[in-house]
Formats: C-alpha cells, structure tokens, sequence
C-alpha cells in the first residue's frame, strides 16, 4: 500500500512539519510506502486554468514543475494525507495551489457522481482521503469548517473512503493522528 503525505506547511518552523513525521512514522509502522512532500521548499506555479491538462496534454500539466510529480504521485497512492495549519477552517496557500494544479487527474467532462455534477476522473481506483488541521488551540467553528472542506475534497476526489481532524499543540499528537488514520481503517 502506498501513501502520499502533502505537508501544506508555511515554512520551518510551523509545527505542521513535525506532525509530517509523526504521520509518515504511524505509516511506516502500519507496512506503508509513504512518500512526503513539504511544499513550502517544493516550486509549484500557481494554476493557470488554462485548460491545457485536460486537452492538450491530457493528465499532464503543461507548466512545466513539480505538480506533475505530485500529480503521479497521488494517482499511485492508495491514501492521500493533506496536512495543513488550521487556516479559517481551510487549507494554507501551499497546499490549496498544490491541489488545484491536480486536475489533471480529471476528464474535461462532467457527470452525476453522489446526486451532483461533477468532473469524472481519469483513473479508476481514488485514493482515500485522510485531511488533518494543525492547531495552536482548538477551534470548533473552523474544525467544523474543515471537516466540510474534506468532505468536498473528498467528493470531487470521490474518495471512496475519508477523514478529518484537528491536532492541537500540546496534546498527544502521535495518539491523535494515529487515530485518525484507524478511522480510515489503513492500519
């Protein structure tokens, strides 16, 4: 089983780089092939919406970066792990770009998946979706908040399986990712 860890962290000393390691360890320890990506020192280019992915070079980016190794990363993946500060209840910037320059994992057309309109995929089997929000202090309006925007991701993923939640500064933070990551049953 492989699994790829998105570190959407801001820079070093943000404390989402050592929940990173905590998960990739939990990972390692369950038989998972982890690969980790910290995208603060990774160059992706901002997503042009171009089009180019879905028509001209159909899966494959045409800004030439590391978003098409993060893309054929993820489509290898069985679990797809988005690490995040806890901004708002949503992503940090690092991570939202990263993920907006993976629609090339989609088809340019839509259809009705789960009763809405949404792109279809490329590939057949989707990695599961594991979200975790790092915090300073827990929040429940942007927990709630983030659980919503994993739930969407996961959608238009269509991830067939999906969790989330906050890890908070100064609690066992080996003992809560590790139980988020038995909720997505990988372990």
């Amino acid at each position: 089983m492989k699994a790829l860890v998105l570190n959407g962290a801001r820079d070093a000393h943000d404390m989402t780089d050592g929940v990173s390691q905590v998960v990739a360890s939990i990972l390692k320890d369950g038989g998972w092939e982890t690969d980790r990506v910290t995208l603060y020192k990774t160059e992706i280019a901002d997503c042009t919406g171009c089009g180019g992915c879905a028509l001209k070079t159909p899966g494959v980016c045409v800004l030439p970066d590391a978003a098409n190794e993060i893309m054929r990363m993820q489509v290898q993946s069985d679990l797809l792990v988005l690490l995040t500060p806890l901004t708002f209840g949503g992503f940090s910037s690092q991570l939202k770009k990263a993920l907006d320059r993976m629609m090339g994992v989609c088809l340019p057309i839509y259809r009705l998946y789960r009763k809405e309109i949404h792109h279809a995929l490329r590939y057949r089997e989707q990695a599961r979706l594991l979200g975790i929000s790092v915090a300073s202090a827990y929040d429940e309006a942007s927990a709630s908040t983030f659980d919503l925007l994993i739930k969407r991701t996961a959608l238009n993923l269509h991830s067939p399986v999906y969790a989330s939640g906050v890890v908070v500064k100064g609690h066992d933070i080996h003992r809560e990712c590790g139980a988020l990551i038995a909720r997505m049953e990988v372990r």
